[in-house]
């Protein structure tokens, strides 16, 4: 009912007026693909492959209230994102070779996807090495390293595994939006209580942005007239 009542409402409503036809519909597979996968490192080529039969029917399924690509697209990813927690599990139990010369490109967006299990599985073991070297040239004992990556892996799964089918949902409607106006956005309720609340500045606890920073959350800034602001001790 939300998806017809949104697709309703960005087509008749939308001061930008964009046709709800085949050529907005393989443009919201695009982004939806690359919402969920944008460095190309968790679906093969064949997935992609197998996507393309959505690529024209998207703008009916909207239309319809029909969310099978939604979920079946993101039910494969998430098959996909858990082989490869399940893979880096297995290679941080082994050495790495650091003697030999290889070559790792962090940033995969105009890469081809890989072609099947193996390639990923090159891929992951080029990104966990790389990460590896990183933390080696700092000065960071190798079974620390390990140990501190194992760790992340392992909050990103606990992470990845409280995702709920809202959560998708807002995803996939966003791709949809993005596609007529980056700047216009779909949330779930928690999503638009929090922005509300923000946008109210009516924080609570000690008056600061936090966010995640890769293992860590980050102070962003102080919020004026906040408890933390008005104590001068951060």
């Amino acid at each position: 009912k939300v998806e017809e009542l949104v697709t309703q409402i960005l087509t008749n409503y939308h001061y930008r007026r964009v046709p709800l036809n085949d050529s907005l519909s393989s443009k919201i597979l695009d982004n939806y693909i690359k919402e969920l996968d944008g460095n190309k490192m968790n679906f093969t080529k064949q997935d992609i492959q197998d996507f393309e039969q959505f690529r024209y029917s998207l703008d009916d399924q909207l239309q319809k209230g029909d969310l099978t690509a939604a979920y079946q697209i993101y039910n494969v990813y998430r098959k996909r994102a858990k082989e490869r927690f399940t893979f880096v599990n297995q290679l941080l139990t082994k050495p790495m070779n650091f003697n030999v010369d290889e070559i790792y490109t962090p940033d995969r967006e105009k890469a081809e996807w890989a072609s099947n299990k193996q390639g990923l599985d090159e891929i992951w073991r080029k990104a966990i090495k790389s990460t590896l070297l990183d933390w080696k040239i700092s000065g960071k004992a190798d079974t620390s390293a390990i140990k501190d990556l194992k760790e992340r892996y392992s909050r990103s799964e606990k992470y990845f595994d409280k995702t709920k089918s809202e959560d998708v949902f807002q995803q996939y409607m966003n791709s949809f939006t993005e596609s007529i106006d980056p700047h216009t956005n779909y949330m779930i309720p928690k999503a638009a209580a929090q922005f509300n609340q923000e946008m109210a500045q009516s924080f609570e606890g000690i008056g600061a942005t936090l966010r995640l920073d890769g293992d860590y959350v980050t102070i962003i800034e102080l919020i004026t007239g906040g408890p933390a602001y008005r104590s001068k001790a951060l």
